[in-house]
């Protein structure tokens, strides 16, 4: 890995977890927002095809992207 690659992670990992010191509790908090990114691609498929959303509905839909 380079030292570009290198910055490009650093950064990534700010942003998703800010100033969080525990490395374990980083990987939890890019775990669920990988997690609920993954749920609202497949709510946005299925509305594509015409079906229903099944995880952002209702008071939970303000939170999709």
């Amino acid at each position: 890995m380079n030292t570009e690659t290198k910055r490009h992670i650093d950064y990534a990992r700010q942003v998703l977890v800010g100033v969080v010191p525990n490395p374990t509790s980083q990987i939890d908090q890019i775990t669920d927002a990988l997690i609920y990114k993954f749920m609202d691609d497949m709510d946005k498929e299925n509305e594509e095809v015409g079906l229903k959303t099944q995880f952002f509905v209702d008071d939970w839909k303000k939170f999709r992207s």
